[in-house]
């Protein structure tokens, strides 16, 4: 800083239309300040030409390397471009993120309404978790078809190193007009591990111990 000031500065940037991968957007907004060692986004909006949309906001602190009070919402049928074979009449979904980026802190929700894929019938979906860096600490999922409900509780930790997926399963239950047809009797651990990309075969391995769904009268 010269004579004791902090260097300061405004942006605002928008463009459009162009194309982002397989997206077209209508226009793209970003707009903030930096006032060191804080550089503040106060507005990044994407409008999508399919009525979908993106907005995020936050602060990034460059003396901890760590991100203050970060949210986004996503909204519209983004998703389904890049899932095919599945689509949604509507979807909402919203988060939050701080901490230090090598220990960043996350939660967020996302309901998606009147979901169609192969082979099943349309079913809501919510889904609400939270978690720590590459860690989901809790995460609650309900599918809903019809009169039936399938509740789900997990909690999972993803090594992107080694290609793994370590998963404990607390919650799994089947109702159907208020009645419970199936439950999980005990936790349940998953472990679903991939070969390497140039491995022949992509092999891949899935283990499941100690699981024990079961009803009533089943």
């Amino acid at each position: 800083p010269q004579g004791g000031r902090t260097p300061r500065a405004q942006f605002r940037f928008s463009a459009g239309p162009l194309r982002i991968g397989s997206m077209d957007a209508k226009s793209i907004l970003v707009r903030g300040n930096f006032a060191a060692p804080i550089l503040t986004l106060d507005e990044m909006r994407a409008d999508f030409t399919d009525g979908s949309s993106l907005l995020a906001e936050g602060s990034f602190d460059s003396a901890t390397q760590g991100i203050v009070g970060g949210r986004w919402q996503l909204s519209g049928s983004f998703l389904q471009r890049l899932l095919p074979g599945f689509s949604y009449a509507a979807l909402a979904a919203t988060g939050e993120l701080h901490g230090p980026l090598t220990n960043l802190a996350h939660h967020g929700e996302a309901v998606f309404t009147t979901a169609r894929a192969a082979g099943l019938k349309p079913f809501d979906f919510r889904a609400k978790w939270s978690g720590r860096n590459q860690q989901v600490t809790t995460a609650d999922v309900e599918w809903r078809a019809g009169e039936s409900v399938l509740s789900i509780g997990a909690a999972a930790d993803f090594d992107v190193t080694e290609r793994r997926v370590a998963a404990n399963l607390n919650q799994l239950t089947l109702r159907r007009e208020n009645e419970e047809l199936f439950a999980l009797q005990q936790p349940c651990a998953i472990t679903f591990r991939t070969g390497q990309t140039n491995a022949p075969g992509g092999l891949w391995m899935l283990a499941v111990e100690a699981f024990q769904w079961r009803g009533e009268h089943h």
